[in-house]
C-alpha cells in the first residue's frame, strides 16, 4: 500500500481526532479566560461588581425626536451611572441606583446627529449593560394639495329673469282679481 492510499484512509480519522483536540482546548481555556477578563474589570479588592446587571428601553425603534425610557436593574445599591449612545463620549442621560439596584424611567432621545439604522444606549459602569435601539429616519412631509377655487359669479353678471306662471282661465269659473 503506497503512502498516498493510507493518507487518503486516515486522513477522515485524523480530521476527526484533531476536532475533538480543539474542542477540548475550547473547552478548557474559555473558562479560563473569562475568568481572567472578569478579574481584569472587577478586582478583587473593592466593591463587588454587578455582573447581571441590565437595561431595558420603553421602546426599540423610532425617530430622532423619540422619548426613550430607560430602566434597569441588578445594580450595586446607589450606584451613579452615565447612560450613553453607542460611544462613552456621546452621554444621553444619567442614572442612580436605588437601594434594591434599580432604577426606572430615565428619560432619553437619541444622540442629535445620528444616521438612522441599529443603536446602542449603555451604562457606563461594569459589565456596561446596553439595549438596542432602531434610529428611523425622520417622516419627510408631503405636501398638501393647492386649494381649488370655487366657482363665484363675477360682480357684473346679473341673474336671468325666471318666467312667471300665467295664469290660465278654467272653463265655467268667474274669474277674481286678486289684491
Amino acid at each position: 500500500m503506497s503512502l498516498r492510499a493510507v493518507a487518503c484512509r486516515l486522513g477522515p480519522i485524523l480530521l476527526i481526532v484533531l476536532a475533538v483536540v480543539t474542542a477540548a482546548l475550547f473547552a478548557t481555556l474559555l473558562p479560563g479566560a473569562r475568568r481572567v477578563a472578569l478579574a481584569d474589570s472587577c478586582p478583587a479588592s473593592g466593591p463587588p461588581c454587578p455582573a447581571n446587571a441590565f437595561i431595558s428601553l420603553s421602546v426599540t425603534a423610532g425617530g430622532p425626536s423619540t422619548d426613550i425610557l430607560v430602566s434597569g436593574g441588578q445594580f450595586l445599591a446607589g450606584q451613579s451611572m452615565s447612560l450613553y449612545w453607542d460611544s462613552p463620549s456621546k452621554v444621553v442621560g444619567s442614572a442612580t441606583a436605588d437601594g434594591h439596584g434599580n432604577f426606572n424611567n430615565v428619560k432619553v432621545k437619541p444622540f442629535a446627529g445620528e444616521r438612522p439604522g441599529l443603536h446602542h444606549i449603555c451604562a457606563s459602569v461594569t459589565p456596561q449593560p446596553c439595549a438596542q435601539f432602531v434610529l428611523q429616519s425622520s417622516p419627510t412631509p408631503t405636501p398638501s394639495a393647492a386649494a381649488t377655487p370655487s366657482e363665484s359669479p363675477s360682480p357684473d353678471q346679473s341673474p336671468t329673469p325666471s318666467e312667471s306662471p300665467t295664469p290660465i282661465p278654467i272653463p265655467g269659473r268667474r274669474q277674481t282679481a286678486s289684491t
